[in-house]
């Protein structure tokens, strides 16, 4: 979908210059203690973000036998990194915190280690600046579980793993190395209805579809506009992918019921504030990406009349 040359274009016809802020904007906005709200389209510290790109991997169904899932009716409740307000985000304190809130399932991130293991951190270096595919994965810090044992604490939920494979990012792999090694670890977990996985970068989800053909795949985007909507949904369903994880910043009703009109599941990110869950319950989105899961689920039962499980 990226391409190389400075004036060259995707499909969708942006420059890669427009597309390289994106990534920026990602590690900007979906940290818990940022709000989601935007005064403008364009402002995004000083970057214009095309309202297209970015999706999320994740089914929007009840969570049944051992973390599975089924369709249902009620938007699933999708922790962000875990329980991410209550807990240091993307460990396993975080993950089981999710759990004992009741969560649907957990969102989480993957990337690959310099001796090729897979750990679940967000950005492409700790904080304290050493890029993690340069690190082997006993020296990374102890609160930097690798995806086995993180998959392991989510028991109960299905989890929407994020491939990080951005082109910007120090980690970037055209052969997507991490990809199919994540295929190989699902293949051997053998629990296909537990998973759903996304990627910001086209082509890895659809490295993915070749690699996993069994496992459940969505895009993350930062949104898509409405005049092409069609157009992108009726692309994905025809891909294979189950859903689109659009940005709540630019999510609007009508790309909801388009991309329901083609099969395909709409999960949101990142939510916190209850009105603002409430509107897209309203909207009849598939999932509720948020940092405050136990927040979300009070939320949900004012809908469906019950309390939280």
């Amino acid at each position: 979908m990226m391409t190389r040359g400075s004036t060259r274009r995707d499909s969708f016809g942006f420059s890669k210059a427009r597309c390289r802020a994106l990534p920026v904007v990602h590690r900007l906005v979906t940290q818990p203690s940022q709000t989601l709200r935007a005064k403008s389209a364009s402002d995004n510290g000083g970057h214009k973000v095309p309202a297209m790109y970015f999706v999320i991997h994740s089914p929007s169904p009840e969570t049944g036998p051992e973390g599975t899932f089924t369709m249902s009716q009620r938007p699933q409740i999708i922790a962000h990194r875990g329980a991410s307000k209550a807990e240091k985000e993307n460990t396993l304190s975080a993950f089981r915190r999710a759990g004992d809130m009741a969560s649907d399932a957990v969102e989480l991130d993957v990337r690959r280690t310099k001796d090729g293991a897979m750990a679940v951190h967000h950005d492409d270096h700790l904080a304290d600046g050493r890029n993690i595919v340069n690190l082997n994965a006993d020296e990374l810090p102890d609160h930097v579980p690798m995806l086995n044992e993180a998959l392991d604490a989510c028991d109960g939920m299905w989890v929407n793993i994020e491939i990080k494979n951005w082109p910007e990012d120090a980690d970037f792999d055209e052969t997507d190395r991490l990809a199919a090694s994540v295929a190989r670890l699902l293949e051997e977990r053998n629990e296909d209805a537990r998973w759903v996985i996304s990627a910001f970068h086209r082509p890895t989800v659809e490295a993915m579809r070749t690699l996993a053909p069994t496992v459940r795949t969505a895009w993350l985007t930062l949104g898509v506009r409405d005049e092409d909507i069609d157009k992108v949904a009726r692309d994905l369903a025809n891909s294979g992918h189950i859903a689109i994880h659009p940005w709540d910043r630019f999510l609007t009703r009508k790309c909801v019921d388009v991309c329901h009109s083609h099969g395909l599941q709409v999960n949101v990110w990142t939510v916190d504030d209850p009105d603002r869950m409430r509107e897209l319950i309203e909207w009849g989105v598939d999932g509720i990406v948020t940092n405050v899961p136990d927040v979300a689920l009070r939320v949900r039962a004012e809908f469906d009349g019950s309390a939280p499980r």
